[in-house]
């Protein structure tokens, strides 16, 4: 009877558990309740769930909070993986990229930080795990197999030899990049019909390359498109962690065409690129002896360039970080904020804004008269859990802030609108609804947020130092098509004017912006002429993951402190695509990339 008591209250325990899985498994965080506001003169407040984070990886504490991967697989659908992607913070002492293939009695370095703290414990390696084990045997198609670590760290099989790949996003100039041609079958348009992937690599060029996915592949693909790509067959597809490239039945599509998909981490921070890299140039392999490229070296020396273009920018400006925040951390995946010492607290200012809403309706209105009414919203996305734009702003002395703001653990997009006024309604009306002046942007430089349109831009708030100041000089714009939005604005006296000081009819009440039609002030906080930059932008945006971006950080320190001559960063432009996509650019052509889109 004892022995059968135990294993009832075993089974018991075995079902509780279950239970509590499914249920954590299951769950998501309030957008609301997982809000974090502050201004620009006060710390956040801490997290009294969050681990505590000293920048010291002796000292990290495993976030318990995160969704482990056999959980996420337990999801009734891929974007289920939203809430858990794999991210990878990275050591400020980092030298270079970490294996992606084990190769001790450790669990890899890399891709298992990449999966997050606490996403649950990794298989251990022995010595048939490895690249060097022999290979398992595709039962589909009979080929040799090996296996690889992913971005959740978590073992795949791929071909021992990869002919072939399907890539998305930012993954297919990296893929170019480490590969050379002829390997890449399929990627997204926004890379297919890109000029400078033509200009960089013959086999865009010459038509070999099929865009399937539509802009860059997040958005995932149609079934025309995922019926060409099972006739090209590739190999293996390059996936990221944060979109939805396939369906849940494309992916068992997939398997049962002996296709073998491998997950990359999210190319939002530096330590997610170089890994995404590394593992990259493990699954192409060395083709060297065939006359082809060795990937895995040249992933080797792109993680080696990648740190010198950090430490080159390091040597001229001094890092800032508003409120000390790690902008080379992701929000998202670690449940809390991450800090680190910044070395200055006396860089510049700036906002990045990444569309223009040309749809969007506003006016600035009372009962009795419309004060100012127009179209057109530029918006500007949240936090720095989706690019690692933030994080070279900052390492060039600059903030982003938008970024500073806490996103709520993923991406939103905000309507920025300079006015304000305590006696007039402001009012944007966009495709999914409206919202008022008591959540709309003010372009200072921190503050509060509110968030009333669930999944649609709403706004960030309020703070200290102000557009057209000293230490806020210039906002940063996606392409020039923004920019000559907002040029076209504000010389139509609209949102974006630098109106100038202005006083009241009655004198009381003085300040920046204008006197509307009964002598009152609707304040701006444009508090002077201010600069518009446009990101550079060569096969990649330098705004997003993609290869070349680390150059950023360059850019930025170049535009801002002046802590790089022109010359300096075209001869890095050109530097990098005649190393790394064996293209030799002009001069001319490296000044194209630099001006942007």
């Amino acid at each position: 009877m004892k022995r059968r008591g135990t294993a009832w209250a075993a089974a018991l325990l075995c079902l509780l558990l279950t239970a509590q899985m499914a249920l954590l498994s299951g769950c998501r965080f309030s957008p609301v309740l997982e809000q974090i506001i502050y201004t620009a003169a006060e710390e956040p407040p801490p997290d009294p769930d969050a681990p505590e984070n000293d920048n010291d990886e002796d000292h990290a504490d495993k976030d318990e909070d995160l969704t482990s991967r056999d959980e996420d697989e337990e999801s009734d659908t891929e974007r289920d993986r939203e809430e858990t992607d794999p991210i990878q913070g990275e050591d400020e002492n980092d030298e270079s990229a970490p294996d992606t293939e084990q190769e001790d009695d450790s669990v890899n370095e890399g891709a298992a930080q990449g999966a997050g703290e606490g996403q649950g414990e990794q298989p251990q390696e022995t010595e048939e795990m490895g690249s060097t084990q022999v290979p398992d045997v595709d039962p589909t198609g009979g080929e040799a197999l090996r296996q690889v670590v992913d971005a959740y760290g978590q073992l795949v099989s791929v071909p021992e030899d990869v002919d072939t790949v399907a890539a998305v996003g930012g993954a297919a100039a990296m893929v170019e990049m480490l590969g050379g041609g002829g390997r890449l079958t399929a990627a997204p348009a926004d890379f297919v019909e890109n000029e400078f992937s033509a200009l960089a690599f013959p086999d865009v060029a010459g038509g070999s390359v099929a865009a399937l996915w539509s802009g860059d592949g997040s958005a995932g693909m149609g079934e025309e498109s995922f019926r060409r790509l099972l006739e090209l067959k590739p190999d293996v597809c390059f996936t990221l962690s944060e979109g939805f490239a396939f369906s849940d039945g494309q992916l068992a599509a997939l398997a049962e065409a002996g296709i073998y998909p491998v997950t990359l981490p999210k190319l939002n921070n530096p330590g997610n690129i170089k890994t995404a890299v590394t593992l990259i140039g493990q699954v192409l392999g060395d083709r060297s002896a065939q006359g082809g490229t060795n990937a895995p070296a040249i992933a080797e020396d792109y993680c080696r360039w990648y740190d010198e273009t950090i430490d080159l920018v390091d040597g001229r400006v001094d890092r800032f970080n508003y409120n000390d925040v790690d902008y080379s951390q992701d929000r998202y995946a670690l449940r809390t904020d991450s800090y680190i010492d910044s070395e200055t607290d006396a860089g510049y200012y700036t906002l990045y804004l990444s569309d223009w809403d040309a749809g969007a309706g506003y006016q600035v209105y009372s009962d009795s008269y419309v004060t100012l009414s127009g179209t057109g919203v530029a918006i500007a996305p949240s936090g720095y859990s989706t690019t690692p734009f933030s994080y070279y702003l900052s390492e060039a002395g600059v903030v982003n802030t938008a970024a500073a703001a806490a996103d709520q653990f993923r991406l939103r997009h905000w309507y920025v609108d300079p006015l304000q006024s305590s006696t007039r309604i402001i009012e944007i009306a966009g495709t999914a609804g409206t919202v008022t002046d008591q959540v709309l942007t003010a372009i200072d430089e921190m503050g509060e947020e509110e968030n009333t349109v669930t999944g649609q831009p709403t706004t960030v708030v309020t703070g200290t130092v102000s557009l057209g100041e000293e230490r806020f000089p210039a906002v940063i714009v996606e392409d020039s098509g923004i920019k000559a939005a907002l040029e076209a604005d504000a010389a139509g006296r609209k949102l974006w004017t630098n109106y100038g000081p202005v006083a009241s009819a009655d004198g009381k009440v003085s300040g920046y912006g204008f006197s509307d039609e009964i002598g009152q002030v609707v304040s701006t906080t444009i508090r002077g002429d201010y600069e518009i930059y446009v990101v550079p932008a060569g096969v990649d945006s330098w705004s997003s993951g993609g290869a070349e971006s680390v150059m950023a950080a360059m850019w930025a320190a170049a535009v801002y402190y002046g802590a790089f001559t022109q010359d300096e960063l075209v001869d890095r432009v050109q530097e990098f695509y005649g190393q790394f996509y064996g293209c030799e650019l002009s001069r001319d052509q490296a000044l194209d990339i630099l001006d942007g889109r």
